[in-house]
């Protein structure tokens, strides 16, 4: 093999990597498919399975092309299945399990995410342990088992707590909450949500104290309680501004406008409306 070549290729892979993390959905894909072909063409299999499959998450998480996501994550298990690689074949199982429950193929997704389970209970790799439990409870939500779900939330959660993993622990409360969301149980679900939200905050990880609030708003906007509604929207509004997030902020004072109309602040629901119209120009 040309180590040449296969350092050129890592190069094109670790730029597309990060032009991901930036939102540069486009370059991060040219990068990726410039990585792809020469480990094609030094007939790299490990580097080819590395870069089709990250691929499938540029696809995923940028554009959210679950189907092409899905072709480059089988792809990839093809070819980690090839060289034996049972990391590889854990995390490609992961996502096609996750991206079958994105489909709605929850039959699918549960075969995958149980599949993917019970590999890593083989390798002994507690954190990706953790993460399967979460995948196989956010399945049984979408099929409405939700005393199954949180069975698997709870588990994930004891394994997050126990490896002080707070990053892990904040995302598997978010899920536990959306379960508990999605019963209608808003009581408990904000408990969740709450704790969750502090977590994010201490990791400063912005985006995602923003997507929790969302979901905080949400459901006082449920239980017709506007004002906490607004309260958590505008905290969101702040967040979104700062980092910049233009789809965010336009869903966002949607609801505003909508919510100060049905508070007959109609100053504030005009100045909402009045930044929308700008943003959408």
């Amino acid at each position: 093999m040309n180590l040449d070549r296969k350092r050129e290729a890592e190069l094109f892979y670790e730029k597309a990597v990060e032009q991901h993390k930036e939102h540069k959905k486009e370059q991060a894909i040219g990068n990726i498919e410039r990585s792809i072909k020469i480990n094609q063409e030094i007939e790299n299999i490990q580097g080819l399975a590395e870069t089709i499959y990250y691929k499938g998450i540029i696809f995923h998480e940028t554009s959210h092309d679950v189907e092409k996501a899905l072709n480059f994550f089988e792809e990839a298990l093809l070819l980690f299945r090839k060289i034996n690689d049972e990391k590889g074949i854990g995390k490609a199982l992961y996502n096609i399990g996750w991206t079958y429950r994105d489909k709605g193929e929850l039959d699918k997704a549960l075969k995958y995410t149980r599949e993917n389970l019970t590999l890593q209970e083989k390798l002994d790799d507690n954190d990706r342990i953790a993460w399967a439990h979460v995948s196989i409870g956010w399945v049984y939500t979408a099929q409405k088992e939700y005393d199954l779900a949180e069975d698997e939330y709870q588990k994930s959660i004891e394994i997050f707590k126990e490896r002080k993993d707070e990053k892990g622990l904040a995302f598997a409360l978010r899920f536990q909450a959306t379960s508990w969301k999605h019963r209608v149980e808003y009581q408990i679900a904000l408990k969740y949500f709450q704790e969750c939200l502090r977590l994010f905050n201490k990791l400063g990880n912005k985006w995602q104290a923003a997507i929790t609030l969302n979901e905080i708003a949400e459901i006082y906007e449920s239980k017709e309680e506007i004002g906490k509604a607004i309260e958590f929207y505008e905290q969101m509004h702040a967040i979104c501004e700062e980092i910049e997030r233009t789809n965010a902020i336009v869903n966002i004072l949607e609801h505003l406008a909508k919510l100060y109309e049905k508070t007959k602040d109609l100053k504030k629901a005009e100045e909402y409306l009045t930044r929308l119209r700008a943003l959408k120009k």
